[in-house]
Formats: C-alpha cells, structure tokens, sequence
C-alpha cells in the first residue's frame, strides 16, 4: 500500500494539483452540497418531463425526491460520527502523512485523527448511494482518490468509508421510501 500511496502522492504534485487539494479540503464541501442540490432538482425536472401522459404524479416525483434528501442527511449524520467517534479510535491506524512513508510532502497539512476508515469517503459514498446518482458516485471517486493523493489516508481506508457509506445511504434510503411510501 505504501508504494501505490507514495506514487499517487508524487502525482498529486503535477497539473492536478488544485483539484485533489481543493477535494480533500473544507473548502469543498458547500460546492459539493451544491452540486447534490443540482442534481436532485435535475432529477426532479427530468422525471416531471418523463411522466408527463403517464401514470406518474408530481407528488410521487416529489416524495422520490424527498426520500433521497432525507435518506442523505440521515445517512451522513450516522456515517461522520460513526467513522470519526466509533471506528477511528477502535482501528487506531495512523495516516500515511503522520508515519512518513512518502517522499514527496502532502499538499495539505497532515490530519490529526487517526486513518481507518475515512470519514471523508463514507461521507460522500453514503450521499452517493442514498441519492442514487451517477455523477454522485463518480464525485465520491473523486474525493476518495484525493484523499490518498493528499497522504491523508490509505487506500484501504477509502474501500472502508466508502463501503460504510454504501451500506448506509442505501438502508437509510430503503427506510425513507416506506416511511415516505415512495415505492
């Protein structure tokens, strides 16, 4: 794991540079929410334009469009502190940045917390999957490549968050629909 997280890091110092630290970075997070807003309302916009002259109502495209908020922000408010209080502490792996393994220095300074798994990654893949979205899932790519660009985290640590986040976006969306009775 080492050699691949030492080769991405070198990467990250090309071209691609800004956008991997930009990524990994707080300074994301409001544009991604903004891009997960787009999405559901082109969703919304596109299943209205579909179901004209069929069965489909615009309640029904409306609570499919709640469900998948509602199934997010649960999804992420189990997801954060679950990864950050619960297993973090339980698996107590240092990050590649903290232990030194590469190198060429990470772009962005070297987290405090602990590695395993990321919460960065179970984050975006518990939106990605609660949402059901395409251009999501390749956004929660994205973001758990950079993280191991950035040194932040090992590539074990994004399959972790990511599969977190999976199992949670898409329970809490299956919770949702039938509390909403979407489906």
């Amino acid at each position: 794991m080492g050699d691949l997280t030492e080769r991405l890091n070198a990467w990250s110092q090309g071209a691609w540079a800004p956008l991997w630290v930009w990524l990994g970075s707080s300074a994301a997070g409001p544009w991604l929410g903004v891009l997960v807003v787009l999405v559901i309302c082109t969703r919304v916009y596109l299943s209205v334009r579909v179901a004209k002259g069929r069965a489909a109502t615009l309640d029904g495209i409306l609570r499919r469009a709640a469900s998948a908020l509602l199934a997010a922000a649960l999804a992420v408010a189990i997801s954060d502190p679950l990864c950050s209080r619960v297993l973090k502490p339980l698996f107590a792996e240092p990050r590649p940045c903290q232990i030194g393994v590469t190198e060429v220095p990470p772009p962005l300074p070297c987290g405090s917390g602990m590695s395993m798994p990321s919460s960065h990654a179970s984050n975006s893949g518990a939106v990605a999957a609660a949402i059901q979205s395409p251009v999501l899932a390749v956004v929660a790519g994205l973001i758990g490549v950079s993280r191991v660009v950035d040194g932040q985290h090992w590539p074990g640590d994004i399959l972790a968050g990511w599969s977190v986040g999976a199992f949670l976006g898409i329970t809490m969306r299956r919770l949702t629909d039938r509390i909403l009775k979407t489906g």
